[in-house]
């Protein structure tokens, strides 16, 4: 792996409340335009008056100046209330060279964002070693990927990753197939919507397992090994819903500003032994995550728009640009990236009093 890039104060490209802006044009240009007009110069006008927000964007006059897209450098906005998009050339092979003979370990890989996270690192990877509990999936991606990417040895390991003792044994498995990790794509996860207090408790227990203990357990087991080659990276897939309560996914939402808070804290510990963490926040993405978190029971649930779910391989492209510039953070889709920053912005009390209602 190449070495990754800082800022001298460490946040490379974020600014505020530490977003790295990345914009994803997804309609026409005039559509995109006219929403963000709608979105940013009505809504964002009110918060003007030297108010730092949302990436590198600040807030004066009204107006929306210097927003530049931190993440991959695809669009600019410029002026005073004018927005100008810059298209600029996507630099996705200069992103990619930083992971070129990296060996990668992606848990949750059989399907989703944790399936995709392999196939775009397969054609630049030395090893992969994917690990999820249906080892079907994981057999027939490992078959796949090595079919179609001669340069990369895939290793596959079923086990539960809420298991204290399987981590053990895997870490074990690691240590005598002489696999060194050096890029930690903490993946798995899982959701649950609907009313706490109707909530099944075994479902919650295995989030707050899955969601923090595990990821904590396996970070913390194998960033010897990272240390140890003195050069790496960590990507912890955590959710903008880690970033304001969620009412109906209260106990997912608190899992996820764990992991939020838990990136930070980390990042600051290993700013000068060449380990970068990065956190990637997305919204809604097309996976079977939602499935999964959907109790079916007719309970309320929160609902996201359509028009802010973004395809898998969209969210992990911006992961991977993010680690390869070494962000602190990420939050996938501009539309996202505003709605995010004007949340935040807002005061508690209002913000609760808005997702409340919402909740309904």
């Amino acid at each position: 792996m190449a070495g990754a890039r800082r800022d001298e104060d460490g946040v490379a490209g974020t600014h505020g409340t530490g977003f790295a802006v990345d914009f994803h044009l997804r309609g026409s240009l005039e559509e995109e335009v006219e929403f963000f007009e709608e979105l940013v110069v009505v809504a964002v006008g009110g918060l003007a008056g030297g108010h730092a927000g949302f990436g590198q964007a600040l807030f004066f006059d009204g107006g929306v100046g210097a927003v530049e897209d931190t993440a991959d450098g695809r669009a600019v906005l410029r002026g005073e209330g004018a927005l100008i998009f810059e298209l600029l050339d996507y630099h996705r092979g200069e992103d990619m060279r930083f992971f070129e003979g990296c060996t990668a370990l992606i848990t949750g890989a059989s399907s989703g964002l944790g399936e995709e996270f392999a196939r775009q690192l397969a054609p630049v990877a030395e090893k992969l070693v994917l690990v999820a509990r249906r080892g079907e999936h994981l057999d027939a991606l490992k078959a796949d990927l090595e079919t179609r990417h001669t340069n990369v040895r895939v290793f596959v390991y079923v086990m539960d990753l809420t298991r204290e003792n399987q981590t053990r044994d895997f870490v074990e498995w690691l240590e005598r197939e002489k696999i060194r990790i050096n890029f930690l794509v903490n993946n798995a996860g899982m959701g649950d919507r609907g009313p706490f207090a109707t909530g099944d408790w075994t479902k919650i227990h295995d989030m707050l397992e899955l969601n923090i203990v595990a990821l904590t357990r396996l970070t913390h087991h194998l960033l010897p090994m990272l240390l140890e080659g003195g050069r790496g990276a960590v990507l912890n897939v955590s959710s903008i819903a880690g970033l304001i309560p969620l009412p109906h996914m209260s106990v997912y939402a608190a899992t996820k500003a764990y992991v939020n808070s838990f990136s930070d804290g980390l990042r600051m510990e290993l700013r000068d032994t060449g380990i970068s963490v990065t956190a990637v926040l997305p919204g809604p993405v097309e996976t079977e995550f939602g499935q999964v978190a959907s109790r079916g029971t007719g309970e309320p649930e929160w609902k996201t728009p359509d028009d802010l779910t973004l395809p898998a391989a969209e969210v992990v492209r911006s992961a991977l640009s993010a680690v390869a510039a070494d962000k602190a953070r990420v939050i996938p889709g501009w539309k996202l990236v505003l709605l995010m920053g004007i949340a935040v912005a807002l005061p508690l009390g209002i913000l609760r009093a808005v997702l409340q209602r919402k909740a309904r």
